[in-house]
């Protein structure tokens, strides 16, 4: 993708995805949800799209990985095709690349146990692609069971079943002479190139719109989240003011003890003068 010089409308796409991509940080639904209906807006750009999201797959830190295949997962079930033949090129190569990396960078025991709980997680996201959801086809992913075979030998591999091809129709078609060379040719409506751009700007125009709306969200979540943390803050202070006033009584006695003093000097000295 990094190598691909875009212009124009394609160009305007790659950069607001990336931008809005940037945000996924963690497994956050609302981000991918926009990040998928995004994808589906821009269905003619559908390569641009899948560049920017492989691209970055690449890029990020191993525990931001499993989000972006996330998004892959969710783009492919809810829009399919082209998406889904698109995916499913670097499917083998991604995916063993995920899986690699979050047990390359586990150092520690944490991270280790972190690490194979990411394995298991992707595990289950592989098998919901194959046999009745038939997101990816069955070859495809009998390679990358091989594959991810030769980093873990206790992943499991799904030999491709041969499926049933009754009920298929025929490739022979059947022509009737008579009818052959009388089909008038069917013409085609012009389309208006500057009523195109035009449609193209909108498209884009209501894109932006989305992306602030739904950044706005999660500004709102987050500030939701500063307030309950300030309010949790506020019995810790009024504890303290409490300790402060009660540490402070002691030094009211003094003034008492004092006048006692002056009470027996006053009785010692009227017993010297009688």
């Amino acid at each position: 993708m990094s190598n691909m010089k875009l212009v124009g409308v394609a160009k305007e796409v790659a950069e607001n995805y990336r931008e809005t991509l940037a945000t996924l940080t963690f497994n956050n639904k609302i981000v991918i949800n926009t990040l998928t209906e995004i994808a589906k807006e821009n269905m003619k750009y559908a390569s641009v799209v899948v560049g920017v999201i492989e691209e970055r797959l690449r890029k990020v830190e191993s525990d931001k990985m499993l989000p972006l295949m996330y998004l892959i997962d969710s783009i492919c079930k809810n829009h399919g095709g082209p998406y889904k033949e698109l995916f499913q090129q670097n499917l083998v190569s991604n995916f063993a690349y995920i899986f690699q990396q979050v047990n390359e960078k586990a150092l520690s025991k944490k991270d280790k146990t972190k690490a194979t709980q990411v394995r298991g997680l992707l595990y289950k996201l592989r098998l919901t692609w194959g046999d009745r959801y038939q997101v990816f086809t069955d070859q495809k992913l009998y390679q990358l069971d091989k594959k991810i075979r030769t980093i873990d030998p206790a992943w499991p591999v799904t030999v491709p079943k041969d499926r049933p091809q009754t009920g298929v129709p025929s490739t022979k078609i059947h022509v009737n002479p008579a009818f052959v060379g009388k089909t008038p040719p069917i013409e085609l409506p012009k389309v208006d190139e500057d009523e195109t751009e035009k449609m193209r700007a909108e498209l884009l125009r209501k894109e932006k719109e989305l992306i602030q709306l739904k950044q706005q969200q999660i500004d709102m979540q987050i500030q939701e989240y500063k307030q309950k943390m300030a309010q949790t803050a506020k019995p810790e202070e009024s504890s303290n003011t409490v300790v402060s006033t009660t540490t402070s009584e002691p030094s009211t006695n003094k003034h008492p003890k004092k006048v006692r003093n002056s009470g027996e000097i006053s009785s010692t000295l009227f017993s010297i003068k009688s």
